[in-house]
């Protein structure tokens, strides 16, 4: 089974259609969007567009990230979240309704969590539907992958942190590993996360990555992994971002 993941899109409508690119050519049976559709990029209406033009194929999965909850709750006449947001995220949450095509977005089938072939999806954690905690020290990895252990999987692929990694444990001890292909391999258990495609926050390398495995239908066999990075007009999408009506300082961020 050829799955293909990709990480927090935040309104970049280039990135996206770079993303898509990269999963259609190298062919997918499963595509898992992580979340995060929206807040900070410019291209409102055209993530929308692309996305329900994907979830036009039912081997598209859809998963709800804390950014897409903003604006289910604020479609529901619910705002009382934006008190707890920093200035600038609550300015763009606000600038990003305000654009909001209600009808695309209700065309949205949000999911909390995906499970196949061993594997865990959702944006953030394994821990649970509304949990957005974020997976960044060896310790919270470890944490995570010994709930991963515990439900019964080999590996976990979230977004939410906006970085690529590969974190390896095997019997409580873990390991980041800094190769972008490599095995599942058996008893370790894994947690993946192929960065954000809309805004990366990786220093090292901002490159944006599809995750694409192949898992094999015999359960004894290790999956493979391999993060496809790919480039898109990074330019255009700044220029636009600068020339959105968003304030200065929201833009700097």
């Amino acid at each position: 089974m050829r799955i293909a993941a990709i990480g927090d899109v935040h309104a970049n409508a280039s990135a996206l259609a770079g993303a898509l690119e990269v999963v259609d050519t190298a062919g997918y049976d499963l595509l898992v969007l992580l979340g995060d559709l929206l807040t900070y990029g410019p291209d409102v209406p055209e993530t929308l567009e692309l996305v329900c033009e994907r979830l036009g194929d039912a081997r598209t999965v859809l998963l709800r990230g804390n950014h897409d909850a903003f604006y289910c709750d604020l479609v529901d006449g619910k705002d009382a979240f934006l008190g707890g947001l920093q200035d600038w995220v609550g300015e763009s949450v606000t600038w990003t309704f305000e654009r909001l095509p209600a009808d695309l977005w209700s065309e949205l089938h949000f999911q909390d969590e995906y499970l196949v072939r061993g594997l865990i999806f959702s944006h953030a954690t394994p821990f649970g539907a509304g949990c957005w905690e974020y997976l960044n020290t060896a310790a919270e990895h470890e944490r995570a992958t010994g709930v991963i252990r515990e439900r019964g999987f080999q590996a976990g692929v979230f977004g939410h942190t906006h970085r690529t990694k590969w974190y390896r444990d095997l019997n409580g001890r873990g390991l980041f590993r800094q190769r972008r292909q490599g095995l599942l391999d058996r008893p370790a258990v894994h947690l993946l996360n192929p960065g954000a495609i809309g805004q990366s926050r990786d220093t090292s390398n901002p490159t944006p990555h599809v995750l694409c495995l192949s898992v094999p239908d015999d359960s004894v066999a290790a999956a493979h992994f391999c993060m496809r990075g790919f480039a898109y007009d990074v330019r255009g999408h700044v220029d636009r971002v600068r020339t959105s009506g968003l304030s200065p300082a929201t833009v700097a961020k």
